[in-house]
């Protein structure tokens, strides 16, 4: 079934222990909500050689500790040369209180409430957008286009900038993207229910940072 990925987890401000940094351990590494400053130098030096090197799959998803976010910290640090954008100085998160509509747009577009501002870097490809909803004499208004999805190369690894969270509450409707619920287990004794479609679409971007040379 396409969610059962396996995988380790460890959260924010918990060291990544020595046991995890063994040469091709990991196909795809994803931050999510992971602060620059949890990782010792050790662990950084072992994550751009998996990725440089080994050709693992890099994957940052938005939230207060990604990007430069709130305590992310990632801007102008070596880890941010492995990401496939350029994160801004200072605090790049925006919030969407009418909402911002994923694209390319249709009647079936989920409806997020936040995202990080980032630049794309040179030879990246900006492979899903944002605009922001707003409402005009009633009529509803939809803003210019801020990149969403980027995804690039860093080394023999292919990486992905995910510019919003996976979860509430800037993930918004993205959640319940679909047409079918799907119970998923988040920890011991703790279910929810998403849609579909986000658990294929998040199942099929992790596989895609996947590297044919370590299979």
């Amino acid at each position: 079934m396409y969610a059962k990925l396996p995988f380790d987890h460890k959260p924010d401000q918990a060291k990544i222990p020595k046991a995890w940094r063994t040469p091709r351990r990991y196909d795809v590494i994803i931050l999510s909500d992971y602060r620059y400053s949890s990782f010792t130098r050790c662990a950084r030096e072992w994550l751009i050689r998996e990725v440089h090197e080994q050709g693992a799959g890099l994957l940052m998803i938005g939230g207060w500790a990604s990007f430069t976010g709130l305590v992310g910290g990632y801007a102008k640090t070596d880890l941010e040369t492995l990401l496939p954008v350029l994160c801004v100085p200072k605090d790049d998160r925006v919030n969407c209180a009418s909402g911002a509509v994923v694209g390319p747009v249709d009647s079936k577009s989920p409806v997020i409430c936040g995202y990080h501002r980032a630049t794309v870097k040179p030879g990246s490809q900006t492979r899903l957008e944002l605009r922001e909803l707003s409402f005009k004499h009633k009529t509803p208004q939809l803003g210019k286009p801020y990149p969403l999805l980027v995804t690039g190369q860093a080394g023999l690894g292919k990486t992905a900038a995910f510019l919003t969270d996976c979860a509430p509450h800037w993930a918004g409707g993205l959640v319940d993207w679909g047409t079918r619920r799907q119970t998923i287990s988040v920890a011991p004794g703790v279910d929810v229910e998403v849609g579909d479609c986000y658990l294929k679409w998040f199942a099929s971007l992790i596989r895609s940072l996947k590297s044919v040379i370590r299979d």
